[in-house]
């Protein structure tokens, strides 16, 4: 078996450093001088009107604190040197960034701030949680009217609460310790983060705020940087157990097949043949069973690989951030591809969105990263296209190839898309991703004939699913529900050989 740890790209590089840039700040005169000089003109300005000397004594040391500071030499560039430690983590780990800064000189103040990543406008919308949504917060469907509530989301409100969360920028990511350092009379400064990312995806790291200021303060300089890019992937799933499909391969794996074959597992014991192994007899029964001078050795069934393809549902995403119906259906896609590599399976994938994704079955620890890194693609494609999802690439899919498809079942085209699988003969796995329904309003905000209006729209809508999903029951797709504990159920997967051929 194969254990998954540090990605493979990540233990070639393990440390990105972005050495010897220099930057330019843009300077200009800090407050405090014109603060200053204000005060110092208004006091000199007053002790003329009123006729006395003190308030030009007041102003003297004002006007020349101006004076000195504006004397103070302005560094034109200074050089930022960024090093982070890991390109490429899983959810949660910690990733240093360090960066120092170095300047011709001694200055005032260096100043670094450490912005978090903002949320891309593609991502998990967020959407409220309804009065009808199971725990943890779940899909907002516009219940007014039956149409929208069986097939889609409420787009404003979802985009809405996306922005307010993209504004915020620390839903996904946090900065261990303070994001803003301070250092004063210095020429040099080295400062380290441990940030760590909380969603899978490919997140710009910073920018990284520079905030210089001259000995005396009487200039401030500012620099914007935007460090390296980290990508982070889903967490490993947990799946216990594994489907073996009812087609397998004539390649040595680790599924026991229905044929004889050089295994090692037990499978029946049969009269000598010539050929046979000696070590294979069984003397016990030989003696037991057999005539004088007959022999019976023992059978063991073959061992065989198995094609699994993940088919993963891009078209919508409805559900908080972090347990959206995108963010499942990777989790669980990543989770099924590493428990069927580590059995020597030839796993693929194929991404349904505005862009069709896929990639050819395969084995190794190098697929699972191609894999994992084709469905961090998914969220950035904001295409206008509506291509045809209905019939997959035969390349995508070989004969017999087990398929789990992750969708909420939502978008026609998923659903025409499992029918086409099912009359090429693929056994097909269903996991339902969608872990809310249509939410219904408070009766004080819409009103109790609103509210009637949106519990019958809610109840037609479990119909319609309800009624989808037997549909696809009876043409022979499993179906499952995502389990929050366990993950993907696949110790509860049992698969009808209902293809022609044995294994």
């Amino acid at each position: 078996m194969t254990t998954y740890g540090v990605p493979a790209s990540a233990q070639t590089s393990a440390a990105m450093t972005v050495g010897g840039v220099e930057a330019s700040p843009r300077w200009q005169v800090s407050r405090l001088v014109w603060r200053l000089a204000a005060a110092g003109i208004l006091a000199v300005l007053g002790g003329l009107v009123a006729g006395r000397s003190e308030p030009i004594v007041v102003a003297v040391p004002c006007l020349v604190a101006v004076v000195v500071a504006l004397r103070q030499p302005r560094p034109e560039r200074v050089v930022v040197t960024a090093t982070v430690s890991e390109l490429r983590a899983f959810e949660d780990d910690p990733v240093e960034v360090e960066v120092q800064v170095r300047a011709p000189f001694v200055l005032g103040e260096i100043a670094l701030d450490l912005a978090l990543p903002r949320v891309p406008e593609r991502s998990a919308p967020a959407v409220e949680n309804g009065g009808g949504a199971g725990p943890g917060g779940t899909a907002s469907v516009n219940g007014g009217d039956s149409d929208r509530a069986a097939s889609g989301v409420d787009r404003q409100s979802s985009r809405t609460s996306e922005q307010r969360r993209t504004r915020r920028g620390s839903t996904y990511f946090g900065i261990e310790g303070e994001r803003g350092r301070h250092r004063f009379g210095v020429a040099r400064v080295t400062e380290t983060w441990t940030v760590r990312a909380h969603r899978w995806g490919r997140w710009r790291l910073g920018p990284l705020h520079l905030r210089l200021r001259t000995s005396g303060w009487g200039y401030v300089g500012r620099v914007e940087l935007t460090l390296s890019e980290l990508t982070v992937f889903p967490p490993p799933g947990r799946a216990r157990d594994i489907a073996v499909p009812p087609m397998l391969l004539a390649r040595v794996g680790s599924h026991v097949a229905r044929r004889a074959g050089s295994g090692v597992e037990f499978a029946g014991i049969r009269s000598f043949a010539p050929g046979d192994a000696v070590r294979r007899i069984n003397w016990a029964a030989s003696t037991r069973r057999g005539e004088p001078g007959e022999l019976f050795v023992n059978e063991f069934a073959a061992e065989r690989a198995a094609d699994i393809v993940a088919v993963v549902d891009t078209t919508v995403d409805v559900g908080t951030p972090g347990r959206s119906s995108l963010d499942i259906g990777v989790r669980g896609a990543a989770a099924v591809v590493q428990a069927y590599l580590r059995y020597a399976d030839r796993v693929g994938l194929v991404a349904l969105g505005g862009t069709l994704r896929w990639l050819s079955p395969d084995v190794g620890i190098r697929q699972y990263y191609r894999i994992v890194e084709t469905l961090l693609s998914s969220r950035l494609d904001n295409s206008f296209l509506e291509p045809e999802l209905a019939h997959l690439p035969p390349q995508a899919l070989p004969p017999g190839a087990l398929a789990f498809v992750f969708t909420p079942l939502l978008d026609p085209r998923a659903v025409e898309a499992i029918r086409d699988l099912r009359e090429r003969g693929h056994p097909v796995v269903l996991i339902d991703v969608l872990t809310g329904e249509p939410p219904v309003g408070p009766v004080e905000r819409v009103g109790r004939h609103r509210v009637r209006e949106q519990r019958l729209a809610q109840r037609i809508w479990r119909l319609e699913r309800e009624a989808l999903v037997h549909r696809l029951q009876a043409i022979g797709v499993t179906v499952l529900e995502w389990d929050e504990e366990s993950g993907v159920p696949l110790d509860r997967v049992r698969l009808e050989p209902m293809l022609r051929g044995g294994r």
